[in-house]
């Protein structure tokens, strides 16, 4: 399913479909937790697909929530080097 979301997010960017991109985006943000560092993957590609079509402003803002959801959603700097 969730790759089934991916290629039609991407779909739609090429072909500037801003509002269906936007909804796809939420179908996969609402994806188990354990699947959020794939979400920010996939919602980066597909914010690249767009500006490879020329909706750069649309791409800078899909980019930017990606970056914040990186931010918010990244494991606290101690659980990241411990491994123990």
């Amino acid at each position: 399913m969730r790759r089934m979301v991916e290629v039609a997010a991407r779909s739609m960017a090429a072909l500037g479909r801003v509002d269906a991109v936007d909804s796809l985006v939420n179908v996969m943000a609402n994806l188990p937790p354990e699947e959020r560092r794939e979400f920010n993957f996939r919602t980066f590609y597909t914010a690249m697909e767009l500006g490879a079509h020329g909706f750069r402003e649309e791409s800078a803002r899909l980019m930017t929530d990606v970056l914040d959801g990186w931010v918010v959603n990244r494991p606290p700097l101690n659980d990241r080097y411990n491994h123990a």
